[in-house]
């Protein structure tokens, strides 16, 4: 088969190529000769299996080529297309993977706004009840004071 179908392989292992990429895949249908002209070859006998093929005419195996070669087409132009599909979706999904997080981060911070909130509060009632004491402590030391001057009687 590869006598009528010779391909040239694309170099990377990559089975789908990435979009503006060619696949590398190119059918060359110009060696293909009439099996009848070649004096070398015996002459198919009849009921022979490769009867059918080698004695299609050069037209028929010019149009079985031609056939091939837009089925190749279409098979990378369906690759391409797949392509594209593919890269849309990944789009739309980073797309939609950030608007979750942009959400999510939206949803943290507006938590931790609130906690902040309560802490700065409790911070400023913490800060009162410290002056609060500490006037207490001074009153205590001053009554503490005058307790240890005046005289017992």
């Amino acid at each position: 088969m590869a006598e009528f179908f010779p391909v040239k392989s694309a170099p990377t292992g990559q089975s789908t190529p990435k979009p503006g990429e060619d696949s590398g895949v190119v059918l060359d249908i110009s060696s293909i000769t009439e099996r009848g002209n070649s004096p070398g070859r015996k002459k198919p006998k009849l009921g022979d299996p490769q009867i059918a093929c080698s004695t299609l005419p050069g037209s028929q195996i010019g149009d079985l080529g031609r056939r091939a070669q837009e089925l190749v087409e279409r098979i990378n132009q369906s690759r391409d297309q797949d392509q594209e599909i593919i890269c849309s979706f990944e789009n739309q999904l980073l797309s939609k993977v950030k608007e979750q997080m942009f959400s999510n981060y939206e949803e943290q911070g507006q938590g931790m706004e609130e906690q902040l909130h309560e802490l700065s509060q409790v911070l400023e009632r913490s800060s009162q009840l410290s002056s609060e004491l500490q006037g207490v402590r001074a009153t205590l030391s001053v009554i503490n004071t005058n307790l240890l001057v005046t005289p017992r009687p």
